[in-house]
């Protein structure tokens, strides 16, 4: 299971500390997929995720 609710407390940290005097803010994550290590089910895990958002 995903765990937004850190990720997201981690990026307004990141936000606030960093980012507060940037006009406009911009913030970005990526996740990295590697071929073969990442099954189907987990793969699908992603896609919903990121749907959503």
């Amino acid at each position: 299971m995903f765990q937004t609710r850190r990720t997201y407390e981690n990026f307004l940290m990141i936000a606030e500390e960093f980012l507060e005097d940037t006009q406009p803010l911009v913030l970005t994550a990526t996740t990295l997929l590697v071929p073969f290590h990442v099954d189907e089910r987990e793969g699908g895990k992603y896609r919903s995720f990121y749907r959503r958002y």
